[in-house]
């Protein structure tokens, strides 16, 4: 081992972007706020890692003390900034939703703030009770366990239609039907989560592999913080966020593929499912549009039960 520590790093650019870039993920949905805590604590320990490769002592305690608290110093600040910015059409505005409700509500909520931010403070304090405690029957609620595998997907939109326009012209015997399912490709959703279990393997056997970490940290981060909302009503939909990392996750384990097969055989088999990808893709296309189609090619896609 080294006698040194290693160095400080003070400062990263890409740390930076990453928190600005986060803090506008979460100006969009709050779930960005899952992402920026697993990839502060992932890029600190990137870094301690790089350490004890280089064979610096105490490389964990050292690279959360010197890399980890001054990263926090300016990442959350950046972060907060960033995400509040993203506001300023609601501060600009006052008639923007619950901007007067200080206004309304003297001697409620944070008395010594301005009014405009304690309606911003008591704003997000109501999202939070509501999104945290909403519990209300649905029938497409969706336990968040799940959701990898596409079990239970969202309707938005159904409608028996009048008259054969478009593709139910072919069947003029069958009722039409137009649809809008939030139900991901099949096969890149199935393949892909099971590409995600065989990178966790891969990444305890093969342990110093940045890259999948990266990819267990985000598939993680967007997806195991609902698993504390079992109990809510929940829905199938939220788990947008986590498609990039299982696309992600399967890249990873076709790269570790391509370095164990030959490159005929690997090149076959890619090109066929990237083939079979395309054509499912093309199959839901009508009901992930609302095309007009008849009724029993709309139950043709319904390939479990609970996508009905």
């Amino acid at each position: 081992l080294l006698d040194s520590t290693g160095p400080v790093i003070a400062f990263s650019w890409w740390r930076l972007a990453a928190a600005v870039l986060l803090g506008l993920a979460t100006g969009v949905k709050w779930s960005g706020a899952y992402f920026f805590a697993v990839f502060c604590v992932i890029s600190v320990l990137w870094d301690a890692w790089e350490r004890h490769q280089a064979g610096f002592r105490s490389w964990l305690s050292t690279g959360i003390w010197k890399d980890g608290i001054l990263a926090a110093v300016y990442m959350i600040p950046t972060y907060a900034i960033t995400y509040l910015a993203t506001w300023a059409g609601w501060f600009a505005h006052t008639d923007s939703y619950m901007h007067d409700w200080a206004a309304s509500n003297p001697g409620r909520g944070i008395t010594w703030l301005p009014e405009s931010w304690r309606s911003f403070v008591e704003y997000h304090v109501q999202m939070w009770q509501f999104h945290t405690t909403l519990d209300a029957p649905h029938s497409y609620k969706a336990n968040p366990l799940t959701w990898p595998i596409q079990w239970r997907p969202t309707s938005f939109y159904w409608q028996e239609l009048d008259g054969h326009p478009g593709l139910c012209s072919l069947t003029p015997d069958s009722k039409c039907v137009a649809a809008i399912t939030s139900l991901g490709n099949p096969l890149i959703w199935w393949l892909g989560t099971l590409c995600v279990i065989v990178a966790i393997v891969i990444a305890v056997v093969k342990r110093g592999d940045w890259r999948i970490w990266a990819v267990l940290a985000g598939f993680l981060g967007g997806w195991l913080p609902w698993a504390q909302y079992l109990n809510r009503t929940t829905f199938t939909f939220y788990a947008i966020v986590i498609l990039p990392w299982i696309i992600l996750g399967f890249i990873y384990v076709a790269d570790w593929l391509h370095r164990s097969m030959d490159a005929f055989s690997f090149w076959w088999i890619m090109g066929g499912v990237l083939f079979v990808v395309t054509l499912i893709s093309v199959f839901f296309y009508p009901i992930w549009t609302a095309i007009p189609v008849p009724y029993e090619f709309w139950l043709s896609h319904m390939w479990l039960e609970s996508w009905i």
